[in-house]
């Protein structure tokens, strides 16, 4: 990191110009957040977009620090690129649902389980069945 700089937990929301007319609250992990925020437009206002940057310790304190940002908001979502299982959801899920206003629920976006929890990729697999 550079001097000066420190590590924070969750990034705030830059994106939603005004707070109170949030509807819906994203949260997201890692490079995601930048496609998102480059689909964000004039139709998407009332989205914010909330970076969580460390899942463990959890940090709860912070989480609800800007939740409180957004007193009108009535949807939540995890989004992610993984799998259902395979992702940060059921690691997130409770300790997010629990820091939610009552009668909320955290939704989620992205691909479904798979029964397995990774596919063989030939390219990554034939090396190591040369050996």
């Amino acid at each position: 990191m550079a001097p000066g700089t420190s590590f924070q937990p969750v990034l705030k929301d830059t994106l939603a110009s005004d707070p109170t007319s949030v509807k819906r609250v994203v949260f997201v992990s890692g490079k995601l957040y930048y496609d998102l925020a480059k689909s964000y437009d004039a139709t998407t206002s009332n989205v914010a977009i909330v970076r969580l940057e460390e899942l463990a310790p959890f940090p709860r304190a912070q989480v609800l620090a800007e939740l409180s940002r957004f007193p009108n908001a009535d949807q939540y979502v995890w989004c992610q690129e993984e799998t259902m299982n395979s992702g940060a959801y059921a690691f997130v899920q409770p300790r997010l649902q629990s820091l939610l206003p009552e009668g909320a629920v955290l939704n989620y976006v992205g691909r479904d389980p798979l029964a397995a929890p990774l596919l063989e990729f030939p390219r990554c697999t034939r090396p190591s069945r040369l050996l």
